[in-house]
């Protein structure tokens, strides 16, 4: 999870806030399916209940929506890893240029001192 955190930093504050709500989400998801079960429970138990099933199929309906939703997410988190790792490359192979230059330059001064 610390890789996750350090790539959402590394990409910008959009995937902080974008982990967080992720975070909320799960927390919903998980909430709706105890209280989904608790009312599946209830449902057959009492099977001709028509209001508790009603309520059964709509938090069914809403625990899809939010496992659609995190998948969403999970596949912006994905890019934005990505996105990040390339960043990171890129800043990696431009420092490793200017610690070259520098090199090359400190050796010409020494070189050009000498003569």
């Amino acid at each position: 999870m610390e890789d996750n955190e350090r790539a959402s930093l590394l990409a910008g504050a959009t995937g902080c806030k974008r982990w967080r709500k992720k975070s909320r989400e799960t927390d919903r998801l998980e909430a709706l399916k105890s209280e989904a079960e608790s009312q599946s429970q209830h449902v057959a138990q009492k099977p001709g209940d028509e209001a508790a099933q009603a309520q059964l199929r709509e938090s069914e309906h809403e625990i899809a929506r939010l496992r659609k939703y995190l998948r969403i997410l999970d596949t912006e988190r994905k890019q934005l890893r990505a996105r990040a790792n390339t960043y990171r490359l890129e800043e990696n192979a431009c420092g490793q240029e200017s610690r070259d230059q520098i090199m090359e330059w400190r050796a010409r001064q020494k070189i050009s001192r000498r003569a």
